[in-house]
């Protein structure tokens, strides 16, 4: 009896290996499968990648103007709204796009939604910027566009920086009222020119006491006796015209 156990034991054993062979080999080809559909996966998505970049064309920028012609410190755009630039990108991959803006030279600021410009930021179809500078002279202006693909394209534009012509004061003095020994005055400077900028502020000198005003006009009284007014104005820069002087005699 003792015998017959042990041959029968020594089948179960053989079985057991045997049933553990198979479930090793089955593991084995299970894993190469997985390892072949992964290489095929990621080959078919390189595949991918490359066709839609080979179909895929660069961007294509147009801008509103081809040059730029600014202010020197105009960061307010005050100065016929010459300093912004309207970027309209054609690009079938459009989402995800990116813009820089570069100088080459170092003087040009980039304003993008009213932050300065650092590096690639996202894109919408359509943006605008805000160029300035402190600088006087012409420089280029480099816009390069990024795609999703990363296909690049790049315009370069010339921003010329005009130096800010300081604006010139005239006026003009209207009688309103009068009697013997006292007179009553309009004084009118709304005549005097900035042709670069806008006038932010009138001082009147009237008999040398200085009043500023936001407005081109003031009244006073003279009384007998010679009399003198001038009018400096101010711009937006902060550029001061010559003081133009004026007088008036009251008998």
């Amino acid at each position: 009896m003792e015998l017959k156990k042990a041959g029968n034991c020594e089948r179960v054993g053989d079985e057991a290996m045997i049933i553990n062979k198979k479930i090793k080999a089955m593991r084995i080809k299970y894993i190469a499968n997985s390892i072949i559909c992964l290489v095929f996966i990621l080959t078919g998505c390189s595949d991918k990648y490359e066709s839609l970049q080979r179909v895929n064309q660069p961007p294509v920028i147009l801008t509103d103007r081809d040059s730029l012609k600014i202010r020197e410190r105009d960061y307010m755009n005050h100065f016929q709204g010459a300093g912004f630039l309207r970027i309209t990108v054609k690009d079938s991959m459009a989402p995800g796009m990116h813009i820089v803006a570069i100088d080459s030279t170092g003087n040009l600021e980039v304003f993008y939604d009213s932050v300065k410009m650092t590096k690639a930021i996202p894109l919408n179809q359509a943006s605008v910027i805000y160029v300035a500078s402190k600088q006087v002279g012409v420089f280029p202006l480099s816009i390069t566009v990024i795609d999703k693909l990363e296909k690049t394209n790049t315009k370069t534009i010339p921003v010329r920086v005009v130096a800010n012509t300081p604006p010139v004061a005239d006026f003009r003095m209207n009688p309103t009222d009068y009697s013997p020994g006292k007179a009553q005055y309009s004084i009118d400077a709304s005549m005097s020119k900035s042709p670069m900028s806008r006038i932010i502020s009138y001082t009147f000198y009237i008999d040398g006491v200085a009043t500023t005003l936001l407005t081109p006009t003031i009244k006073t009284t003279f009384y007998a006796g010679d009399h003198t007014v001038g009018v400096v104005v101010t711009d937006d820069l902060g550029a001061k015209s010559m003081q133009t002087i004026k007088t008036v005699t009251v008998l």
